[in-house]
């Protein structure tokens, strides 16, 4: 063979093997390189096909863009009032003769990635009304992965989003929502997370608003069932008899095991409790409890007690305040509600620890400020706020009864004011609050000699 054949062929075999490492990895990111931005809008038709889909040529129902995304999809929303008339069921076995869904869709959906999450939300600052009064729960979000739903708002509703209730839909995001719910019922939430199915779920800048007080007492406008990753950040929750549900504990034994941060959420107006909590291994902080809201429970056995070693810091409790139950489950691995740590809050009202149990007391009151030195009530008046601790009510900028979050700033000179701990003010942090911050403070550790078997 000659020295320019030789050449010719080599030429010929590179070139192929660059054809086909392309193709591989075409096949490798097809989802991802064919995602696209969808649109629905008034007016649009579902006839459209996927890949006709365009600004101009959009969907008319949001139902029919959730069951044909695909991994990297985004979907526009555009301004204007929706009234779906079935459930989104999105697994992958969609039955929707049985449940309930729309005879007329196919389930085409996929999830995202870390990479490439499927995306839903208004378009642009267009506002976007979805009208629930015809459904009792509008999307089941089973077997789909990193999902995004973004800058919503949604009335008349009753559950807004069921994840993960019979398989695993991780990593998904709820931000920027607004929820108007008309009807409550047994463990029914605006969000609804089934265990470790619905785990790396984000809860973040929502505004969810219950239908009051006269209806069932577990209506609530977070349900949560033993989740051992979650945020619920920057929330702000009223008009329910519960504002966060966390019934049947998290399996964790050890802080290694979890990661669970309920910070910066307003809560106002839930007559049952602002927080029902059975959770474990937990970061709890600057929260404001306020006006017409219950305490934080925690450790009602609701099928399985937990609610131990939680970190309980820098939150600001005007109506409701800290209750631990004494409830004993026999399958916890903690028995009781033990190791919570109570520092730097601002509390006003009764604090619950263990009044109608004998047991040993392992919670702990740090540094906090109470209006009186008798607020902690427990068995026979065992436990008594820290010597450290402030005695005194703050003076809100809002007055004594603030009805906004940046009403609650403690005013110049106020008792309080650069007291605490770690040297910022004593209770929420009202900026962080209103800018959105999310920064954590370190987790909570168990002590020494804790041993689970």
């Amino acid at each position: 063979m000659s020295l320019t054949s030789k050449f010719v062929r080599n030429e010929f075999m590179l070139q192929r093997a660059i054809i086909l490492m392309g193709f591989a990895a075409c096949a490798v990111n097809s989802n991802a390189s064919f995602a696209k931005d969808l649109y629905v809008a008034p007016g649009g038709n579902d006839g459209v096909a996927y890949a006709s889909n365009s600004i101009t040529s959009p969907w008319v129902t949001i139902d029919h863009g959730l069951y044909n995304l695909r991994t990297g999809d985004h979907l526009y929303v555009r301004g204007g009032t929706y009234r779906p008339r079935y459930p989104v069921w999105l697994k992958d076995d969609y039955t929707r003769q049985t449940k309930g869904g729309d005879p007329n869709e196919v389930m085409n959906a996929q999830s995202g990635t870390a990479s490439a999450p499927v995306i839903i939300e208004n378009y642009q600052n267009e506002t976007v009304t979805i009208d629930l009064a015809n459904i009792p729960a509008w999307v089941n979000l089973d077997a789909k992965s990193y999902w995004t739903f973004r800058g919503l708002t949604f009335i008349n509703s009753m559950m807004v989003f069921k994840v993960g209730e019979d398989r695993a839909s991780t990593d998904n995001t709820f931000e920027n929502l607004t929820v108007t719910a008309n009807r409550g019922g047994d463990n029914v939430g605006a969000i609804h997370l089934w265990g470790s199915n619905a785990e790396h779920t984000t809860i973040r800048g929502c505004t969810l608003r219950g239908p009051g007080q006269a209806v069932h007492a577990n209506t609530n406008l977070i349900y949560v069932k033993g989740v051992n990753f979650l945020k619920i950040l920057n929330n702000t929750l009223s008009d329910a008899p519960i504002g966060i549900y966390y019934k049947h504990r998290n399996d964790a034994t050890a802080a290694s095991q979890v990661d669970i941060e309920i910070a910066y959420n307003y809560v106002t107006n839930t007559g049952r409790a602002s927080l029902e909590y059975n959770g474990s291994f937990s970061r709890i902080h600057n929260n404001i409890v306020g006006v017409g809201t219950a305490a934080m429970h925690f450790g009602d056995a609701n099928g399985a007690a937990g609610a131990d070693y939680n970190q309980i810091e820098h939150n600001t409790f005007l109506a409701g305040s800290i209750r631990y139950d004494s409830a004993i489950d026999s399958s916890d691995p903690f028995p009781g509600v033990v190791g919570n740590t109570a520092v730097d809050n601002i509390i006003l009202q009764s604090v619950e620890s263990l009044l109608y149990s004998s047991a040993p007391n392992t919670n702990v009151f740090g540094k906090n400020q109470y209006s009186s030195s008798t607020l902690i009530r427990s068995y026979s008046g065992i436990i008594r706020p820290s010597s450290d601790s402030i005695i005194g009510s703050p003076t809100f900028v809002g007055g004594a009864s603030p009805t906004s979050i940046a009403g609650f700033q403690l005013a110049a000179g106020s008792l309080g004011e650069n007291a605490a701990t770690d040297g910022k003010d004593m209770g929420a942090d009202v900026v962080g609050i209103m800018s959105g911050s999310t920064s954590t403070p370190a987790p909570p550790r168990p002590p020494s000699g804790v041993i689970v078997e």
